[in-house]
């Protein structure tokens, strides 16, 4: 009988560990998830202010360099259709098309998009978040584009942070 209710408690906290396990990663993506939309606001608040100036994009491209940097991110700002103007890791001019990206389709159906994919530009997996916001006129006198932000970071430091 005592073997009996050992392996009864042993089953019990296996499976409640591994309920814990899956609640607290479940938790940390949300609330991740939540703060990188926040973040994400607050950098379309602060660039709307600055798609009028002539220097647009490339004084969001520095902005971005530096608050990448400080927040720990890859930034990128990219037009509604799919161009990259700003980003804090690579040179935009030698970026591809992003209009084709998982995030950035998901972003301009809805309010936010999500990813986990591979990055081809950084070698390695990476987590995003897309989100649209505000209008810029196209070069070309065609019209306007939304703006998309999106802020990245790499799976291996949200593995490690769940583990």
């Amino acid at each position: 009988m005592i073997i009996y209710n050992i392996a009864v408690i042993a089953v019990i906290v296996v499976i409640m560990g591994f309920f814990f396990s899956w609640f607290l990663h479940y938790f940390y993506m949300q609330t991740l998830r939540d703060n990188l939309y926040i973040q994400a606001r607050l950098t379309a608040a602060l660039i709307e202010e600055m798609i009028n100036d002539e220097t647009f994009p490339a004084v969001v491209d520095s902005l971005y360099e530096d608050l990448g940097a400080e927040l720990g991110l890859r930034m990128t700002l990219i037009n509604g259709e799919g161009v990259v103007l700003a980003d804090s890791d690579e040179n935009p001019a030698l970026m591809e098309n992003h209009a084709d990206r998982p995030e950035i389709i998901e972003a301009l159906q809805q309010e936010v998009g999500i990813a986990r994919r591979y990055s081809e530009t950084l070698e390695k997996d990476m987590y995003y978040l897309a989100v649209p916001f505000g209008e810029i006129d196209d070069e070309a006198g065609e019209g306007a584009h939304s703006l998309i932000i999106r802020l990245a970071l790499p799976l291996s430091a949200i593995n490690r942070a769940c583990l």
